[in-house]
């Protein structure tokens, strides 16, 4: 039979480090780490049976190297696209092999469905 697992859970407690107790005493977790969030709000990460470990491996063959940077434990979104974008477009440009034709402007039309034209163009570099 398949072995399934969650990758991470998000709990949210009015006493997260009381509940990381509770799990460390129940379940056998470990703690990873544990952060003041300001404003009396605590952050703690824990591993269960290991499951947490694989996270930063995994994440490294989707071109995520720091989940810190990435802002992954924070769930900033905003921060995750902009760091992913920048991983992707630099992973992009290795594999770009440079042509003369990108040295010269280049124009698209097309028509819209309203009968206005859309001109796109891109200048040479």
């Amino acid at each position: 039979m398949p072995e399934y697992w969650f990758d991470h859970i998000h709990l949210r407690s009015p006493d997260p480090v009381k509940t990381a107790e509770f799990y460390e005493q129940m379940f056998g977790a470990k703690r990873v780490s544990m952060r003041d969030e300001g404003d009396g709000r605590a952050m703690v990460k824990l591993d269960l049976k290991g499951i947490n470990s694989q996270l930063a491996e995994t994440m490294k063959t989707h071109l995520i190297l720091d989940l810190d940077k990435f802002g992954v434990w924070e769930d900033d979104y905003q921060t995750f696209i902009g760091e992913r974008a920048k991983a992707v477009s630099n992973e992009l440009k290795k594999r770009i092999v440079s042509q003369d034709i990108d040295k010269v402007s280049q124009t698209a039309f097309s028509d819209d469905y309203d009968e206005s034209a859309l001109e796109l163009v891109e200048l040479g570099k």
